[in-house]
């Protein structure tokens, strides 16, 4: 079978999340963060008709990036990938060797919070350049004033300077601050329905191109 360069993308993200992954038969993908701060799933085009284990996750993507248009053949304790002359047996792991907590993604679908907004790729790229620019460790969203912000600051250093970015304008009642780790907030490049609570524990970034969400615990709840 192939496996499509988006499903390649979205295993790379989920590495910087777990080192690790446990793909369940199906079409849905999974994982969670080894301190359970944040869960994220993705259903693929791909079907994996066997469970699989991979214990380096990034180690198994570097051998994928080394071959143009892979073939992969699952068996019961290993895949087979092949392109032209070349091919490699890679074991999978146990599924007691990783940390995996299987979540019903209807529990996240279903979260209904008092803020919500659409935040674009552009919001995305520009808030984690800024952080990284400013070394700001958080990211604190709030609604104020009839406008939906974003900020990337450092909550132990409020003397330092801060970026802020206006999201949306809306209609909707003050609500906020809710803030994130970055180290949690791994999301891919896109855009995202964001849904959040300041009386929540996590908050949802659901991926309009992109089918992925994230449930992302806020600073405090890790």
């Amino acid at each position: 079978m192939n496996i499509s360069k988006e499903t390649i993308d979205l295993l790379k993200n989920f590495s910087t999340i777990n080192p690790s992954v446990y793909v369940e038969s199906g079409s849905l993908i999974q994982t969670t963060s080894p301190y359970g701060n944040v869960f994220a799933f993705a259903d693929v085009d791909e079907f994996f008709d066997t469970p699989f284990g991979i214990y380096e996750l990034s180690r198994f993507l570097n051998i994928i990036s080394m071959m143009p248009d892979p073939e992969f053949d699952f068996s019961e304790k290993s895949v087979e990938i092949s392109s032209g002359k070349h091919s490699v047996k890679y074991q999978y792991a146990d599924k007691s060797m990783i940390i995996h907590q299987k979540v019903d993604p209807a529990n996240v679908t279903s979260f209904s919070g008092s803020l919500n907004f659409t935040m674009t790729k552009n919001d995305v790229v520009v808030l984690r350049k800024a952080a990284a620019l400013l070394d700001m460790p958080e990211a604190q969203f709030e609604c104020t004033e009839g406008k939906v912000i974003v900020r990337a600051i450092d909550l132990d250093n409020g003397t330092i300077d801060d970026w802020t970015t206006v999201i949306t304008t809306t209609d909707q009642e003050d609500s906020g601050p809710i803030t994130f780790s970055f180290d949690s907030l791994k999301l891919m490049d896109g855009d995202y329905d964001v849904c959040l609570d300041p009386n929540s524990s996590f908050g949802v970034f659901k991926g309009k191109q992109t089918p992925v969400t994230y449930a992302v615990s806020v600073r405090g709840d890790v």
